[in-house]
């Protein structure tokens, strides 16, 4: 369990005793979450690297980005949940971000490709910005793909091993975010 103290957060071991019902319906519902959870777990150890101490006052990281995931993979397919976010992260003015032009997808049996163009980012905050963060989820099969690539204008071209065998009619969409040693921008939406 996480938890948020003075803005500090703190894991803790799950209390003894839980009743939760043994339903089949529990059961599955349990399993889309910790499904989800093994996915993203080592991709916020990789952000977290670059959040800011500035950016954890009185809010948990965690907390703030996984319910973005959960909001993008809508595993329990609530209808609030159906439209995408534009943006998400722990920048409400959403002051750095990625200007991307002309993204392309491309998926086969051994690998998932993006390219696309990146325009001079967006820059509203003083920090050295030094990645781009790509996030690429797979809506139907509830898992998605990261990459950390040098930030470069112009042409990115960037390969997934395609691990988890997507196919072109899965719905797929791409969150590019800016980061630095001391800042992690928003995850932005491509349009694919």
């Amino acid at each position: 369990i996480f938890q948020t103290y003075r803005g500090r957060t703190y894991a803790r071991a799950l209390p003894a005793i839980f009743h939760y019902p043994g339903t089949k319906k529990q059961q599955d519902c349990q399993a889309l979450f910790f499904d989800i959870q093994r996915v993203w777990l080592p991709i916020y150890v990789e952000l977290s690297k670059s959040i800011a101490p500035m950016q954890r006052k009185n809010k948990n990281p965690f907390n703030k980005l996984t319910s973005a995931v959960y909001h993008i993979f809508n595993p329990y397919e609530r209808k609030k949940y159906k439209k995408l976010p534009q943006n998400w992260g722990l920048d409400p003015d959403n002051r750095i971000r990625a200007n991307i032009v002309s993204p392309d997808i491309r998926i086969d049996a051994e690998k998932v490709t993006l390219s696309f163009y990146m325009q001079r980012p967006t820059i509203g905050v003083s920090v050295a910005i030094s990645e781009t963060l790509i996030l690429l989820f797979n809506q139907r099969q509830q898992n998605m793909y990261y990459v950390s690539i040098p930030l470069q204008g112009d042409y990115n071209l960037v390969d997934f091993k395609n691990t988890n065998n997507w196919e072109l009619d899965d719905d797929i969409c791409a969150y590019v975010a800016l980061a630095g040693r001391d800042w992690l921008g928003n995850f932005n939406l491509v349009p694919l």
